[in-house]
């Protein structure tokens, strides 16, 4: 894993956007740090914030995706791109990670599960992810690009339409998505492994 910083100052015009900023540089949550006041005026404050330390379920997870990469792309590093209340994001940078990826993703989604399947066990309800150089948000784009073309076609046409097959964390991305439209929705057909997503007008 890249070298990790410890301890950062953050400004905000209050305690609540200043402390926002502090957690976003460490990449931490708010009882993992020490936070100190280094200045309060009447429109603005600087806070300083110092990781005590990680939690022990992102430690393990660290540790488990390090066997990992070193077996299948021995020069990936690392890094805890993102941590909040609700997601822990690693993302794996370097030379030669197709290993890691797989034909189609599939050996990332497989990675993916593991260790989603592995911070629940640790009475995590929060998110992880796992990226390959920006994979998975590169396929997420170009995914909700793809649905947002179909949704115009079934608004302009009234007709069904039958998505390509996806994993159950890809349509799981499809229905989350699918959901801000209020005129839309969805079904399945399929078995488990070529699973697809039908589009459909809502009835009103």
């Amino acid at each position: 894993m890249g070298e990790e910083i410890v301890s950062v100052e953050a400004y905000g015009r209050t305690r609540e956007e200043a402390l926002e900023r502090l957690l976003r540089e460490l990449k931490a949550t708010a009882d993992e740090v020490e936070v100190e006041v280094l200045r309060e005026a009447r429109d603005f404050l600087i806070l300083r914030g110092v990781l005590k330390r990680r939690k022990k379920s992102i430690q393990e997870i660290e540790n488990l995706l390090k066997a990992i990469v070193q077996v299948l792309a021995p020069e990936g590093e690392i890094r805890l791109s993102e941590v909040t209340d609700e997601l822990v994001y690693f993302n794996i940078f370097g030379e030669q990670l197709g290993g890691l990826i797989g034909r189609k993703g599939n050996t990332l989604r497989a990675i993916q599960c593991l260790i989603s399947e592995s911070f629940s066990r640790m009475q995590e309800n929060r998110k992880i992810v796992v990226d390959v150089g920006f994979y998975q948000k590169k396929r997420w784009h170009q995914l909700k690009k793809e649905v947002h073309q179909a949704i115009e076609i079934v608004r302009t046409t009234g007709k069904e339409i039958v998505l390509e097959p996806m994993d159950w964390e890809e349509r799981t991305w499809v229905y989350e998505y699918v959901k801000q439209f209020p005129d839309m929705d969805t079904r399945t057909i399929g078995k488990e492994t070529s699973r697809q997503i039908i589009l459909f007008r809502r009835e009103k």
